[in-house]
């Protein structure tokens, strides 16, 4: 199953889940242990589209025709 997410989404992603990580930590007791498995496979997903994205555009850069007038 391949999943298309933006990157502006895995950031927001994270975002939460570092907020409510703190949140849960402070007023109920929930550890990094349940929240840091989540973070770290969106952390991974983002990055892995970040590089995507870096690909596609070098490789959309480097394969324009030059034209020399």
């Amino acid at each position: 199953m391949k999943l298309n997410i933006s990157i502006k989404t895995l950031v927001l992603l994270q975002g939460i889940l570092v907020i409510g990580g703190l949140s849960g930590a402070v007023f109920f007791g929930i550890g990094a242990e349940h929240i840091l498995p989540l973070y770290l496979v969106l952390w991974i997903a983002t990055c892995l589209a970040v590089f995507k994205s870096e690909k596609q555009r070098d490789s959309y850069i480097y394969n324009q025709p030059t034209t020399v007038e």
